[in-house]
């Protein structure tokens, strides 16, 4: 991968008019050159990059890139919800991906896909759920989903969209290969979706609204552990105790696995604001913010240990950039023009830009 400095995940729809055109994961270079490896296309394609070294899928294979390219068969569906590097417990590097394979035979039921894969194999598991929140928990994968199949049963369904349940459960590391679900309650009927969600002592933690907001725009951090089945809701109010009921907060929110650090949760909204809410009061502070194309899917963002990376449009609107923030000042610290043939890509709306990765101490 040579010097690499970020790659990006670019993929067709799988539902649209460019379906059948091909993906592609692309290696920015530190002068803003790429190498671009093609791919089969998986909608919503993600990265993940350990100190093992760059892993993606997309419909046919899965794939290690370290010092070569290793490319493990693995037919699967077109949509993915989340993918992780791990290690096996026999030490392997292993990949771990989330599919959504959608409605099953029975108009209740929802499937979704695990696939684990080594260097040898890829093994394939159907579970009942649609997990449109993911998160690495040590070494297992857990996930949150609208209740469905057996789970939506009794006081648990309903016709109310406003009523709607959602299920924590186990994806990976159970016995029988299937899920494990932990606990149902009601749930917030938007804002839950996340690739990335940090886990922090098997308790997920992610951004939706209320339970309880019909729809409005009220904002919770919630908390939601896998060992007790508790969940809890904290408000996000600002230090005065007022709410944080910005639209623009909650749609484009971006934050990931490495987002907690000394106790709080810090994540960047649709216009560039970049916020941290504690752990513990839901208090949430603004510290500083990123310049940026607002509300737009030009924009992603990661965030390593000590920096937040960011591509965006440049002030132009006419080339992706790649800028290193420092995420205790606030100050741009680096920016790389990445090669035009990126955003000449998605300017064609033929494929979308889905995640990006960085190397492990960027």
């Amino acid at each position: 991968m040579g010097d690499t400095v970020v790659a990006l995940a670019l993929s067709p729809r799988a539902d649209g008019v460019a379906a059948d055109q091909s993906g592609y994961v692309v290696l920015v270079q530190p002068d803003g050159s790429i190498e671009v490896i093609e791919t089969s296309g998986m909608e919503n394609a993600q990265l993940d990059w350990t100190a093992d070294g760059l892993i993606f899928a997309d419909t046919q294979y899965d794939y290690f890139l370290a010092d070569s390219l290793t490319r493990i068969p693995s037919p699967k569906t077109n949509f993915q919800e989340g993918l992780f590097g791990m290690r096996s417990s026999d030490g392997q590097p292993t990949i771990v991906g989330v599919y959504n394979q959608g409605q099953g035979e029975d108009q209740f039921e929802y499937v979704n896909e695990t696939v684990v894969s080594t260097a040898d194999s890829a093994d394939h598991s159907e579970i009942e759920g649609a997990y449109f929140l993911v998160g690495r928990c040590d070494d297992r994968v857990a996930g949150v989903g609208q209740t469905s199949g057996e789970y939506l049963q009794g006081e648990y369904r309903s016709d109310d969209w406003f009523e709607r349940t959602h299920m924590l459960a186990w994806l990976t590391g159970t016995d029988d290969g299937q899920e494990d679900v932990v606990s149902v309650k009601v749930g917030p009927v938007s804002g839950i979706a996340a690739d990335d969600a940090p886990c922090v002592d098997n308790t997920l933690f992610y951004l939706a609204e209320f339970t309880d907001a019909g729809g409005g725009p009220d904002l919770a951090l919630h908390a939601w552990n896998l060992d007790s089945g508790e969940r809890q809701e904290l408000p996000i109010r600002d230090e005065s105790g007022l709410a944080l009921n910005d639209q623009e907060a909650l749609p484009y929110s971006q934050y990931g696995s490495s987002s907690i650090r000394n106790g709080n949760l810090e994540w960047m909204d649709g216009v560039g604001r970049v916020w941290q809410t504690s752990l513990e009061s839901g208090v949430t502070t603004m510290l500083f913010q990123v310049e940026m194309e607002p509300l737009t899917r030009w924009t992603l963002v990661e965030f390593s240990e000590s920096n937040l990376l960011v591509v965006r449009n440049d002030n132009d609107g006419e080339k992706l950039e790649l800028i290193t923030v420092d995420r205790n000042t606030g100050k741009e610290l680096e920016s790389i023009e990445i090669d035009d043939w990126v955003f000449d890509q998605m300017a064609s709306n033929i494929v979308h830009l889905y995640s990006i990765a960085v190397p492990p101490g960027a």
